[in-house]
């Protein structure tokens, strides 16, 4: 744990005299964040999904929702910072709230064809 801590910036490096040590103040409102955000990201999703499978389709809509996790996922793999790990964690709650809201009407739309 101590190599993350110190690749997010939480921790200093031995010998680093520049580097000022995050507080753990900082460090729970940072981790705080990122988890949440996964989880106001699937709220946008799922309020806008309706409207997009309406407008194009439920398929289209589930390929573009994994598409969005996908590619929130990949950079979230590949965050070297902080910061860039909030983003990608909006984009990857925003297509699991777009999966979660499409895949039960897809199935239930597919059934009364």
């Amino acid at each position: 744990m101590s190599g993350f801590r110190t690749h997010f910036g939480w921790d200093c490096e031995a010998g680093d005299e520049n580097c000022v040590e995050a507080t753990q103040s900082q460090i729970d409102r940072e981790i705080g964040l990122v988890n949440s955000l996964f989880g106001a990201g699937a709220a946008v999703g799922a309020l806008l999904a309706p409207t997009v499978f309406n407008s194009y389709g439920r398929k289209l809509t589930l390929s573009a929702g994994a598409l969005l996790f996908t590619i929130g996922a990949a950079f979230q793999a590949g965050a070297s910072s902080i910061m860039m790990l909030i983003i990608p964690r909006l984009l990857s709650g925003a297509g699991i709230g777009v999966l979660s809201m499409c895949s039960p009407v897809y199935k239930i739309g597919r059934a009364h064809v």
